[in-house]
């Protein structure tokens, strides 16, 4: 079986593979990177779906073939209600765009504030979405830093950030984390 390149083989040390101990969301999320090329190999391998199915499938949009062939997947290694339960959780969060269900809540202390605001690069920082200040300022100036469900773009390093138990804040696609404030 090819892996998630659509070259070679599958293979956990090539980091292209679907382990079948991960998470149900994590194997949705790797099923729908699977090359269009390579579907009905997957298919014929991992599934019984009869062939006449998967022609008519493969004929379809590409996106509802992988969505099918994950949740069968899924439905082996899990529950079908684990990989419907992953499919509604991908649609939402990356098919619409929407907030992730599982945000992290980073704690920070109010001693940390001046007048409740926090220097943008700083707070950045202090949730531990970037690993330095430079970090920080460089994600700012990429226009990759965000606030609020609204996704608000950080305009500038120094930019004071009005902090509140709730506040959302988002580097990039893949890093973010909810605030709350403690004494």
């Amino acid at each position: 079986l090819v892996g998630l390149d659509g070259v070679r083989r599958m293979d956990k040390s090539l980091g292209n593979y679907i382990g079948i101990s991960e998470s149900p969301f994590d194997m949705m999320k790797k099923f729908m990177q699977v090359p269009d090329a390579v579907m009905r190999m997957y298919f014929e391998l991992l599934t019984d779906i009869p062939l006449s199915e998967i022609d008519a499938l493969l004929v379809g949009h590409p996106k509802t073939a992988k969505t099918t062939l994950a949740r069968a997947v899924i439905g082996q290694y899990h529950s079908a209600a684990e990989a419907e339960t992953a499919a509604n959780r991908w649609q939402h969060e990356v098919g619409e765009g929407g907030l992730p269900t599982d945000i992290p809540v980073v704690m920070l202390s109010r001693t940390k504030l001046t007048d409740g605001k926090l220097g943008a690069a700083k707070l950045l920082v202090e949730t531990g979405l970037t690993p330095s200040t430079s970090d920080a300022r460089r994600a700012i100036a990429q226009g990759g830093a965000y606030l609020g469900e609204g996704k608000t773009r950080i305009e500038a390093h120094d930019q004071a950030v009005l902090v509140e138990t709730g506040l959302l804040l988002f580097v990039g696609k893949k890093k973010f984390c909810r605030v709350e404030l403690r004494d």
